[in-house]
């Protein structure tokens, strides 16, 4: 138990005295922390066309619009998760 807790030590400093690698750490939290905050913009969209809808009611480009911006959320959801994972 002793010496597992030293090997964990061991890797933390480590990690701590190569600044690259703390500084990747912390460009790729960034990196997903925007990606989360990009994944509110899709679903404003979409609210946005609701209330284009409700407002201006039948309209040639409803369905090709609200398409496209279900589209442009489920693309930004699996980029979000792919970075998850990749990252």
């Amino acid at each position: 138990m002793e010496r597992n807790l030293m090997e964990n030590f061991t890797f933390v400093s480590q990690f701590l005295e190569n600044p690259n690698l703390v500084l990747w750490l912390v460009v790729k939290i960034l990196f997903v922390i925007g990606l989360a905050l990009y994944l509110v913009f899709p679903i404003l969209v979409i609210r946005q066309i609701k209330a284009f809808d409700r407002i201006l009611g039948f309209y040639i480009f409803d369905w090709p619009l609200r398409l496209a911006a279900w589209i442009h959320l489920a693309v930004a959801v699996l980029v979000f998760l792919l970075a998850l994972i990749v990252l």
